[in-house]
């Protein structure tokens, strides 16, 4: 006889009502569920000034991660700033998880101040142009 499978964890689509991702957020993450709520800092010109802002990276969207069986999932429809699980017919569909982590990477690799990192210290470089073409550096 076998054992049952154990349905681990999966990430699904939220999509949310016109400008309350941030908002949905919030009270999922008050209600005890796991989310990831990618965002991106842009420069937006406001009175002939620039200023940062913060934007979700997916507008209208955040990730939840929910157990089928054990994670109540009712409360998440009539969260403020939620309109629905995204589904196929009735049926929620996760997300592969190497796409959620793709993502993490990508949002990792933005410091504080919003500017994107392609290398970290001590990665090894490759110039492949200009007068230091060939030369093998460290990064420090």
């Amino acid at each position: 006889m076998s054992t049952p499978e154990i349905e681990q964890p999966r990430w699904y689509a939220i999509q949310c009502k016109g400008g309350e991702s941030f908002r949905a957020a919030e009270h999922l993450t008050r209600q005890g569920y796991k989310l990831f709520h990618p965002v991106i800092d842009i420069e937006r010109r406001q009175r002939g000034r620039l200023h940062t802002v913060r934007e979700p990276l997916f507008p209208w969207y955040l990730f939840i991660c929910l157990d089928r069986i054990s994670d109540n999932w009712r409360p998440i429809r009539s969260t403020r700033g939620v309109l629905k699980l995204v589904a196929f017919g009735n049926t929620p569909i996760p997300i592969p998880d190497e796409l959620i982590e793709t993502l993490r990477q990508q949002a990792d690799s933005v410091d504080e101040e919003g500017r994107e990192h392609y290398f970290r210290p001590g990665d090894r470089i490759e110039i492949t142009e200009g007068p230091f073409r060939d030369l093998g550096r460290h990064i420090s």
